[in-house]
Parts: structure tokens; C-alpha cells; sequence
């Protein structure tokens, strides 16, 4: 159900997705026959790809910043609840920190994201997890938590996973799909992955090979840097995406307190080979493709 106030903007209460959203005027699910749908000069006024830059980019940003204070209020209530070690004020600065960096990355990447394309359901869940991920970065070097506050962080990253799971149905459902939301996504993952590695790492007792699971995926795009042939673009793969699935979930499990120390090892060096094993295949095919290409070239 919903409601227009007296600026006409209009509130909406719904079940699924769950979760706070915002669609902007002008935005619209685009279609090849109304890419160019004209907007009158009262429309255009009140148009959110109308709005200046800076305009844009506080409308965009006010979004994940009330979600980042709504996650931070959640928590605080949920440990003065069942009882959790404080947080020091500079690991909080932590989290914020994080957090403008992934908003800055954002707002450079919408300057590239097509004109007049809606900012989507689909990114405002990514940039939910967003918010989880910098959640947990307040974490690192805090030492050891409870049993309740562990519990806590296995079920947050696994509702982060579950998260995964809607901005990708989103995009498929609403034709939200773009390379920003992929590219968005990537990097989330990433930041989570590795953001979970660490906390492995400090709270559980395995040596820090563990963090390779996090640092992987940068590795690989810095040998792009290095090897061009490494930074060309992959085809869409379903078992690129298992594995993040499986990746989050066993750093999330090994972060429960049931989990001793050995089983914690042997969950964290399979999933780091799983992992290897999947950029070893991209790797093969990306090299495959430029060799492929460089023939192609010397034939020409």
C-alpha cells in the first residue's frame, strides 16, 4: 500500500523486496521504443537527470548513508540486547572510512553510467551490502568477539548473501542490468570477501594464508595492469558466480563459534582452492583468446 504527501512524492510499503528504495522522477524502465520519451519543462525541472552533478551525486548518496545510520542503530540495539564487546570509536572511523571509498568509487562510476538511466533497485541492494561490508570493516583489529556478537556477524553475512542473491533478480526482473551494476557488484564482493578473510584471520587462529582468499581477486586485476591480455573482458559465468556464493558463505561459517580451529583451516584452504581453481580457468581462456587474437593480427 501507499501514500502521496504534499510535495507529491509518493510512499510505498512492500513485502518484497524488503528494504528501503527510492525511484526518482524520470526514472523509467527503458525500452527500445522509448529511449527517448520527451519530458515537459515542469518535468524537467523536477527530473533527477536534470539536477547538476553535485545535485546528483548528495540525491544518490543520501540513500546508502541513511541505510549505513540505520545499520549502525540496528546493531547498537541488538548488542545492548544480548550483550556484545564495544567497539573503540577509531574502528568505527574505520567503517566510515570504507564507506566513503566505496561512495566515492560510486559516484566516479555514475559519471559513466548511461544518461538518463534509473540508478535501479538492483544497485541500492548492492549498495545495502555495501553497508554491511563497511559494517563489519569496524571490526577489524577489534579483537576477538563473543560468542552472541559472532553469531551476529555469521547471520549479517549471510543476510549480505542472501542480498546478493535480490540485486541480481532485481536487475533480470526490471531490465535494471548495466556494465555499472556488474562492475558495482564485482567490487562488493570483493571488498566483502576481503573484509571476511581478515576477520578470519585476526579471530580465528589460522596463519594469514587465509587472507589470499580476499587479496586474489585484486591480484588478478593488478597482473591486468601488468599483462594486458589478463584485463579483457570475461563472458558472463555461472560458475564465476557459485563460487562467490560458496567464497561469502564459508568465510561467514568460519566465523561461527563452533567452528575449532582445524575445521576453520581445512574450510579456508578449500575454498581458497576453489577460488584458484576458478581464476586458473579464467586465466587459460583469457590467454586462449589472446593468443587467438594476436594469430588473427599476424594473419591480417
Amino acid at each position: 500500500f501507499g501514500w502521496f504527501d504534499r510535495q507529491g512524492t509518493r510512499w510505498r510499503v512492500s513485502a518484497v523486496p524488503l528494504g528501503g528504495y527510492v525511484k526518482m522522477f524520470g526514472e523509467r524502465d527503458f525500452e527500445p521504443d522509448d529511449d527517448e520519451v520527451p519530458m515537459t519543462a515542469e518535468e524537467k525541472a523536477v527530473s533527477f537527470h536534470h539536477k547538476r552533478l553535485g545535485q546528483r551525486s548528495a540525491i544518490v548518496a543520501a540513500g546508502p548513508i541513511a541505510n549505513f545510520l540505520f545499520a549502525i542503530v540496528l546493531l547498537a540495539g541488538l548488542f545492548a540486547l544480548v550483550g556484545a564487546a564495544g567497539v573503540p570509536p577509531l574502528h568505527a572511523l574505520q567503517s566510515w572510512g570504507l564507506f566513503g571509498l566505496v561512495a566515492a568509487w560510486m559516484i566516479t562510476g555514475l559519471r559513466r553510467h548511461r544518461a538518463g538511466r534509473r540508478f535501479g533497485l538492483a544497485n541500492a541492494v548492492t549498495l545495502a551490502r555495501a553497508v554491511i561490508a563497511c559494517v563489519f570493516g569496524a571490526l577489524i583489529g577489534a579483537g576477538t568477539s563473543s560468542a552472541t556478537a559472532a553469531w551476529v556477524m555469521v547471520l549479517a553475512a549471510l543476510a549480505g548473501l542472501v542480498l546478493d542473491g535480490v540485486d541480481g533478480w532485481a536487475a533480470r526482473r526490471y531490465g535494471l542490468a548495466s556494465r555499472f551494476g556488474a562492475k558495482f557488484d564485482t567490487e562488493v564482493d570483493s571488498l566483502f570477501a576481503l573484509i571476511l578473510s581478515i576477520l578470519v584471520w585476526q579471530q580465528t587462529g589460522v596463519g594469514a594464508w587465509v587472507l589470499g582468499i580476499g587479496l586474489l581477486r585484486y591480484a588478478f586485476v593488478y597482473a591486468g595492469r601488468l599483462r594486458p591480455w589478463l584485463a579483457a573482458p570475461l563472458p558472463e559465468s555461472r560458475r564465476r558466480k557459485t563460487v562467490c556464493v560458496i567464497v561469502v558463505a564459508a568465510l561467514a561459517i568460519c566465523l561461527a563459534p563452533i567452528m575449532t580451529t582445524p575445521a576453520v583451516a581445512i574450510t579456508a584452504a578449500a575454498t581458497l582452492a576453489v577460488l584458484a581453481w576458478s581464476f586458473a580457468v579464467d586465466i587459460v581462456w583469457l590467454r586462449r583468446r589472446g593468443l587467438g587474437v594476436l594469430t588473427s593480427g599476424r594473419e591480417a
